[in-house]
């Protein structure tokens, strides 16, 4: 039984590949020939339609059959919308991310001439205050020398 189902599917792949006339498959497996001419029209018509089956299976393979060029065109015609899609983003994306980049960099200069000048104003204010209390401790000196001289 083992080697018979070897013979079946080695027929069976070689008749993928190489197929028989259906009358001829017939005629193996039954070994009895056709009686009337009805059966032999029918099996000649079963015949042309299967060689025309298997044409279409190689020009399939081949990659030439008819409706397999169509749907490859309009699934490639899919695919050229989805890349340009695909590059509008990222070149969109691309200038937001420029634009936010830019953005920050001027975040950050303006944070650093507001806390310079918010620095320089603190300088400035603390030397006044000191400014202020040398004046407090001369106008008192003075003062009190002046009291005293009187």
């Amino acid at each position: 039984t083992s080697s018979s189902s070897n013979d079946d599917l080695k027929r069976d792949l070689k008749s993928e590949l190489n197929p028989l006339t259906l009358s001829e498959q017939l005629y193996q497996d039954h070994p009895m020939s056709p009686q009337s001419a009805s059966l032999s029209a029918a099996l000649a018509d079963l015949d042309t339609q299967l060689k025309a089956v298997y044409q279409e299976r190689q020009e399939i393979l081949a990659g030439t059959h008819k409706e397999l060029l169509e749907e490859t065109k309009v699934l490639k015609e899919r695919y050229e919308q989805r890349l340009n899609l695909a590059n509008d983003q990222r070149v969109y994306h691309l200038i937001e991310v420029e634009a936010t980049f830019k953005s920050d960099i001027q975040r950050a200069w303006d944070g650093y001439y507001a806390g310079r000048a918010k620095l320089r104003d603190n300088v400035l204010r603390a030397r006044l205050e000191r400014e202020k209390r040398m004046d407090l401790l001369t106008n008192e000196s003075l003062r009190t020398r002046i009291q005293r001289k009187r």
